[in-house]
């Protein structure tokens, strides 16, 4: 029993993995390019691997989605392309590490989440900046320079920071679900109706909030044109989602 038990969890933990790596390069692909800037939500299923999965699961599908972001990206594989892949590496890696390192240490989850994210996002945006400041050095006619980077770079950390709500929350109830969801106990039948529940109850939870976040592009498109009044229907449903995700994470 305990063998079917561990092959059946790793086997669900490789599944999510790749799900998670997948959906992140889905989400990298619909971002909001709003003038030189880039707004994303691909690094939510990686932060989700990292702190459900552990370390490993989560520099596996960073590295995953980096590699394929960059065989896929307009410019092709080039001189600068492993520094392009260390930002989705460090979201999956950093914060498995961060929560892993304190979650014996803080008892309060929501804080643990947020020290993840917080902190796993300062390293990715460091290294993306990295990644650009190699750019100018290897590539010939790089789009990015110094002045640039150095320029833009304090936009990007208040996207950054914004982005923290966001993120927070919906890896947060992600996560919860996901921690009720994972194994299968031994108490028998009883034990995997309730399992099969949650799992029922987890990808309903990701459907929402794929759904919430495709929303959100949206409406920061339309928004981007200057029409707010088109923006209203898809803002109040993206709030609705919210706040009952919200609730489902404080219950």
């Amino acid at each position: 029993m305990g063998k079917t038990k561990n092959r059946k969890e790793l086997i669900f933990r490789i599944v999510l993995c790749a799900i998670m790596a997948a959906l992140s390069i889905v989400l990298d692909k619909v971002s909001v390019n709003v003038e030189r800037f880039k707004i994303t939500f691909y690094a939510l299923p990686l932060i989700v691997v990292g702190i459900t999965n552990g370390i490993s699961y989560g520099l596996i599908a960073g590295a995953v989605s980096g590699l394929v972001l960059q065989l896929t990206s307009p410019y092709g594989v080039g001189p600068t392309s492993v520094f392009w892949a260390l930002a989705p590496i460090a979201w999956g890696g950093v914060s498995a590490v961060i929560y892993h390192l304190f979650k014996k240490k803080i008892n309060n989850r929501f804080i643990l989440y947020t020290l993840s994210i917080v902190i796993a996002s300062v390293v990715a945006n460091v290294l993306n900046t990295f990644a650009m400041y190699m750019d100018s050095l290897l590539v010939k006619d790089s789009y990015y320079t110094l002045a640039t980077i150095l320029v833009g770079w304090p936009l990007r950390l208040v996207i950054m920071v914004i982005s923290w709500v966001p993120y927070i929350v919906i890896t947060g109830s992600v996560c919860e679900a996901l921690s009720k969801a994972f194994g299968f106990n031994e108490q028998e039948k009883e034990e995997e109706k309730t399992n099969k529940l949650n799992f029922i109850s987890l990808y309903t939870l990701i459907l929402s909030y794929t759904v919430n976040i495709f929303l959100i592009i949206e409406i920061i498109n339309i928004m981007h044109k200057d029409n707010w009044v088109k923006a209203y229907y898809p803002l109040v449903i993206s709030i609705i989602n919210l706040l009952i995700s919200m609730l489902s994470f404080a219950l």
